[in-house]
């Protein structure tokens, strides 16, 4: 038993050794850290002022394209991490792209209300729709700016409670919602 009990402890310790090693006082990794040079598009990103986030469509969305964008830190709407807010996911599943207008389908109200500066397109945008702010022909990923984007922050001069979640994306999706002056919520709130 004290041959046991003194392995079981010194597996213990070994254990502890090497979890502190890798994940509570992890070093970089050099070599990823220079395989994951910023591309054009993303120093112009880290140039802009302020708090933003981006909107990456099409195939910069996906987790291989995203890892540079984490690793510099540009911020996306759709999260680098698996593990999201339920509702979150929801209404991105629900709402984002559900836009009123058939010929372009994204949810402006939705990408106005969080916080899209800049829209990341793997191509360009019929003209007029958006201002074009970068373009990665290399890479072949545009930046358009979006002129609607609002602040991580901001007061509305309505609210209108939803009796269910049905409910709450149909008014997120309606034409009519404009997230600067409303707010939907699922419960009143105490007055």
């Amino acid at each position: 038993e004290t041959a046991f009990g003194t392995a079981v402890l010194g597996l213990l310790i070994l254990d502890l050794f090497v979890m502190d090693g890798k994940f509570i006082n992890p070093v970089p990794d050099r070599q990823a850290a220079e395989s994951i040079q910023p591309t054009p598009t993303i120093t112009y990103l880290k140039a802009q002022p302020g708090l933003f986030r981006v909107f990456p469509l099409g195939n910069i969305g996906t987790p291989q394209e995203a890892a540079p964008y984490i690793y510099h830190t540009v911020q996306s709407i759709l999260g680098y991490h698996p593990a999201k807010l339920k509702i979150y996911q929801t209404m991105i599943d629900s709402c984002l792209y559900h836009g009123p207008d058939p010929s372009f389908p994204i949810n402006m109200s939705i990408v106005n209300m969080l916080n899209v500066r800049y829209l990341l397109v793997p191509g360009q945008l019929p003209p007029g729709m958006f201002e074009l702010a970068n373009a990665d022909q290399a890479g072949g990923i545009y930046v358009y700016k979006n002129p609607g984007a609002l602040p991580r922050a901001f007061f509305v001069d309505t609210t209108v409670v939803a009796g269910s979640d049905t409910e709450v994306f149909g008014l997120l999706n309606a034409a009519s919602f404009n997230p600067a002056l409303m707010a939907v919520l699922e419960k009143p709130t105490a007055a």
